[in-house]
């Protein structure tokens, strides 16, 4: 799976929390403020923001998506 071009393998993976989620998302504290985009597993961008402390993925249609900040990411299941 590659997000933006970067493969996964050249990123440093992260947990969140809960996963599998309903929505929303605890992001680690240092995401604060940071850019974050989510990716579905064909690399389509679903969202793309700025964050604080959580994410909400509510709208977002059941699957498997990547979360990206900076050179970390996590993978997560929506229900």
């Amino acid at each position: 799976v590659s997000v933006q071009g970067i493969g996964i393998e050249e990123l440093t993976r992260v947990v969140l929390y809960p996963n599998p989620t309903s929505g929303i998302l605890q992001l680690p504290s240092n995401w604060r403020g940071e850019h974050v985009e989510v990716s579905n597993l064909t690399g389509q961008s679903i969202l793309s923001t700025t964050v604080e402390d959580k994410l909400d993925l509510g709208q977002a249609p059941t699957g498997v998506y990547v979360i990206r900040c900076g050179t970390q990411y996590a993978r997560i299941i929506k229900e």
